[in-house]
């Protein structure tokens, strides 16, 4: 029965006041397109949380990483958010388009084999809309059995498969009867094929001939009578006819309808709770543009670099540099230089990152670099540097000297690790020490995230911590393509976190944008630079808190230029 206009109006003044809360036990659901996951994960998730969502319908694309679902559905549950996969389209309700469903439940059942619990997909949600074809106006009745056909196919290959699989249909379905059987009406014929069903009720207010209640009124009796769950929907798209959508009355309206509607609906059993279309069409309401703004310059106080390995890049590409170190927010840069060639090479492009508030950090390095007998080759890089940097005004000074020496890619390393590794020690630390001399300038190094087991000879400590503790700042390869997770970046360099916070000094974490066409993990190759910049923010907030963590670097910047969007 139905309450007094008095309490749905006084309720409705709370639910506007205080912002929409849910029943504990009924969902609250946002739909997510595919590009506004790819492009702003960090904001869905806010969005869901200020919501009070507990269920994610986001719009499946095949062709992602399993990277990019793990790692945000395992940030999703961690919140008690479930994730579902939505999927649809209008010829999916053609028979000669089942294999397109079909596809669909593989995929999810495939990428949840593969994963860890966390990142599982929670089900599927189904939307075909197949009355958007234009054979429905010529020929209702073979769209009617074609999508019932389908819909056996795909839920039956669902349940196969352990997938709770739901639907989203309009609230009119209600007056179509289903094909080959005794009148049963369209809509209650897929509520029995469905774990659940989302029945969108595109109206901004709920009283009236014309209102929720009443569109959603058979739809509720209908679900009462077979023991089927419901979802009452909403949108806030401009759709250009104001009394179907909230787009004209903000979210805050919404969230008030959606309250009472949790009062009326709430009186029948088959009532599980609501949800609304969708995330694209609430963000800017949010106050998320404030908040991205808040971001972004959080993330511009940390360190965000890149290398370059060319040394005639940094010669002949100067300006090039620069401008693409302007498009992506860089501040740091690890720059390899020829010896042979003069100072004033190098001096217009330093002063000029220098004035754009890049610092510059010269770079050298091989692996053969930590044979005792090449140490030489440090000590040139060391006087080039410092002559350099005598030479030329303040504004055009390196600011440190970096050294990449990857040793365990030469034969030595297989034959005699301990001899290697106690020559390399030896260089790193004359290197640190050189360095230093007479000077302000930092003294760095790569670390291989790997590392952490092997003993720094004649030094009584993990390689890793001996390294971290010898230089001014350290940047861990940690390179891995997805941030949570076992496997991921934060696990990968945990032990060298902590070391750098016990020890007081900071530390930069260094992805790969290279392609490795054996192990496609370790880089953001596949994924592109849209993933990677998703990754690294959601990195710099998971670390937003330690003391010595300084920001991240790319590896490297011929293969960003070159990346994927």
């Amino acid at each position: 029965m139905r309450k007094s206009l008095y309490v749905v109006l006084l309720t409705g003044v709370v639910f506007f006041l205080m912002g929409f809360k849910h029943a504990p036990d009924n969902d609250h659901v946002m739909y997510v397109e595919k590009e506004q996951l790819k492009q702003e994960s960090d904001q869905v998730l806010k969005a869901a949380k200020d919501q009070q969502v507990t269920l994610l319908y986001v719009e499946l694309d095949q062709n992602q990483s399993d990277s990019f679902y793990q790692s945000f559905i395992t940030r999703a549950q961690s919140e008690g958010i479930a994730v579902y996969a939505w999927g649809g389209s209008p010829s999916w309700g053609l028979t000669t388009h089942q294999d397109e469903g079909i596809a669909f439940v593989k995929w999810v059942k495939s990428y949840n084999d593969r994963s860890e619990d966390s990142a599982h997909f929670r089900g599927l949600n189904v939307d075909i809309k197949a009355y958007h074809l234009p054979l429905w106006n010529e020929d209702q009745e073979e769209v009617l059995k074609g999508w019932k056909e389908n819909v056996q196919t795909l839920t039956a290959r669902a349940q196969e498969a352990g997938l709770t699989v739901t639907e989203t249909i309009p609230f009119w379905l209600d007056t179509l009867e289903t094909p080959g059987t005794d009148g049963t009406p369209f809509h209650e014929w897929l509520m029995n094929q469905y774990d659940q069903t989302t029945i969108l009720a595109f109206r901004e207010t709920l009283e009236g001939d014309n209102g929720i209640m009443s569109l959603i009124e058979t739809e509720l009796e209908t679900a009462d009578r077979t023991g089927n769950k419901l979802l009452i929907g909403v949108t806030m798209e401009d759709t250009g006819l104001d009394y179907v959508t909230f787009a004209e009355e903000g979210v805050p309206d919404m969230n008030m309808h959606l309250g009472v509607l949790e009062e009326h609906a709430g009186e029948h059993p088959s009532y599980a709770g609501t949800a609304f279309q969708s995330y694209q069409y609430v963000k800017d309401q949010l106050n998320l543009d404030a908040e991205q703004q808040t971001e972004s310059e959080v993330k511009h106080e940390k360190t965000r670099g890149t290398y370059i390995w060319e040394a005639e890049r940094l010669i002949n590409e100067g300006d090039n540099i620069l401008a693409f170190a302007k498009e992506k927010n860089l501040n740091f840069l690890y720059v390899r230089l020829d010896l042979r060639q003069p100072y004033s090479s190098y001096s217009p492009f330093v002063k000029k990152a220098h004035e754009a508030g890049i610092e510059v950090h010269a770079m050298g390095g091989h692996p053969t670099w930590a044979e005792e007998s090449e140490r030489y080759r440090i000590q040139n890089l060391i006087d080039y540097v410092k002559g350099y940097n005598q030479s030329v005004e303040d504004g055009a000074m390196f600011q440190g000297i970096h050294l990449d020496i990857e040793p365990y890619v030469l034969q030595s390393w297989d034959d005699n690790k301990t001899e290697l590794m106690r020559q390399w020690v030896g260089n790193l630390e004359y290197f640190a020490s050189e360095t230093r001399k007479n000077s302000n300038l930092e003294a760095s190094m790569d670390l291989a995230m790997w590392l952490d087991e092997d003993p720094a000879p004649g030094k009584g400590m993990p390689f890793n911590r001996w390294v971290i503790q010898t230089m001014d700042h350290t940047s861990v390869m940690a390179f891995r393509d997805f941030t949570e997770g076992r496997g991921g970046i934060l696990f990968m360099a945990e032990e060298e976190l902590d070391h750098a916070k016990d020890l007081g000094k900071d530390i930069l974490l260094s992805v790969e944008m290279k392609e490795n066409p054996y192990v496609n993990h370790i880089s953001f190759h596949e994924e592109g630079a849209s993933f990677m910049e998703q990754e690294l923010k959601q990195l710099n907030t998971e670390l937003s808190d330690h003391p010595t963590y300084k920001g991240t670097m790319v590896h490297s910047y011929r293969y960003w230029i070159n990346a994927k969007p």
